[in-house]
């Protein structure tokens, strides 16, 4: 994946990087793998960096990638939608549902 950054703003009211990029793939990668790549190149915590939008042409193999980093995962919270939150650690959550629900037949011992 071909990852570059366009432009990159500080927003000092609400503790935030707002960072473009454009990406060249193929196919378009998850919210996930994205984020992971974005963490990488900019030295940041996965829980502190939300991707908002993914931009697509039809036809073409070329996306611009929205994302924004929070200086604290806290301030993330606040700021963001909820939905968005939701959307971009739904791992976590789905995890902690999973282990609590599950039958004590198929618990692990």
């Amino acid at each position: 994946m071909e990852l570059k950054i366009m432009d990159k703003k500080r927003n000092d009211v609400l503790k935030r990087t707002e960072i473009t990029a454009t990406m060249q793939e193929k196919t378009i990668l998850s919210r996930d793998l994205i984020k992971e790549k974005v963490c990488a190149m900019l030295d940041a915590k996965p829980a502190n960096v939300v991707v908002t939008k993914i931009e697509t042409k039809f036809g073409t193999t070329k996306a611009i990638v929205h994302i924004r980093q929070y200086d604290t995962p806290e301030q993330l919270r606040i700021v963001e939608n909820p939905h968005m939150v939701k959307r971009n650690f739904k791992e976590e959550k789905k995890e902690a549902v999973v282990a609590s629900d599950a039958p004590a037949s198929f618990k692990k011992k």
